[in-house]
């Protein structure tokens, strides 16, 4: 029999896997102990960690050695924290690292791995593109562990713009969290801050937007606002507004405004909302980078706005009132 009757019947297992596979998967499609030993020997597989078999010749990616790592037998093994994000594709995550979660205190010998080892609830885990992970509530638990709140900040923005359950990430973090736990304190302090502003950002960029215009600060600000005219007719959405000023903020991206059209559809939207009493500033990457020049001009804004207006910050009230 030659090696490829034998690998026809393992060739949807590997590609389902991404080249990779354990030996007790090997034999669910009749790969014996024998024809395993002859294709290892024959170079048709290769077994870069005891009990995974790969094929050979198969691209060397990201994907596939994650798979090696989380085929391995034994106590379960998990793809975790920054390579469970980028499977599950969350803003600012995207292949590099390779990250499991191991259940035990067992080691595996694979290069640039990055080994967790912490309890699992089989609840948390889901697969993705045939590999097993983290499911997207435990990913967001884990990652403030590991990673910068704002890098966080803007995987939980993308995972509420999606539609996930705010509840749903509120109870799995609630359930995993003990004292001194940055990871799931960290979600926990997003959702709070999620609950008094409603509506999830667009984009990273927005993110760090929004903390610039926190540091001013900026009073009376609110996310995503949606702005109407004097008819209650649908004018714009703007990213940031402090309506009692009829004062809009926005994240302005190349990315996205960038090129002739999206120049015009910005001046045309400008034009709006001039019409209906409104002012936009624009705050760019590029802003970002001298922020006390940025703050500067922004509390200038604020502050020719509310006097054009006659309107001062009631702190009481919190709110924008005549003297």
């Amino acid at each position: 029999m030659s090696a490829c009757a034998p690998m026809g019947a393992a060739g949807e297992l590997a590609a389902s896997r991404h080249g990779a596979f354990h030996r007790r998967q090997a034999a669910t499609v009749g790969l014996s102990p024998t024809v395993i030993a002859r294709l290892l020997r024959d170079r048709v597989l290769i077994e870069p960690v005891p009990g995974v078999l790969v094929v050979a010749g198969s691209p060397d990616t990201w994907h596939r050695r994650l798979s090696i790592a989380t085929s391995v037998g034994g106590s379960p093994v998990v793809a975790g924290y920054r390579s469970a994000a980028a499977l599950h594709r969350l803003d600012g995550y995207d292949p590099g690292p390779l990250e499991v979660i191991i259940t035990t205190r067992r080691r595996i010998a694979l290069p640039g791995l990055v080994t967790h080892h912490v309890p699992l609830d089989h609840t948390d885990v889901v697969v993705i593109d045939g590999i097993t992970c983290t499911n997207l509530a435990r990913t967001l638990a884990d990652l403030g562990t590991v990673d910068p709140t704002q890098r966080v900040e803007a995987a939980f923005n993308d995972a509420w713009r999606r539609g996930t359950s705010l509840l749903w990430l509120r109870e799995t973090a609630e359930r995993l969290h003990r004292p001194g736990q940055s990871g799931t304190g960290v979600l926990l302090g997003l959702l709070d801050g999620a609950a008094a502003r409603q509506r999830p950002l667009e984009s990273p960029l927005e993110g760090r937007v929004e903390r610039l215009l926190e540091r001013v600060p900026v009073r009376g600000l609110v996310r995503q606002h949606v702005v109407t005219d004097q008819t209650d007719r649908f004018v714009a959405r703007v990213d940031f507004a402090v309506p009692d000023l009829r004062l809009a903020f926005e994240a302005h991206s190349v990315r996205h405004h960038g090129g002739r059209s999206a120049s015009e559809r910005d001046a045309g939207r400008d034009d709006q909302l001039l019409r209906a009493s409104w002012l936009a500033e624009y705050i760019t990457a590029a802003d970002l980078q001298r922020p006390d020049g940025t703050e500067a001009r922004v509390r200038k804004v604020v502050r020719d706005r509310a006097a054009e207006l006659g309107l001062r910050f009631d702190r009481t009230a919190r709110q924008w009132l005549p003297p």
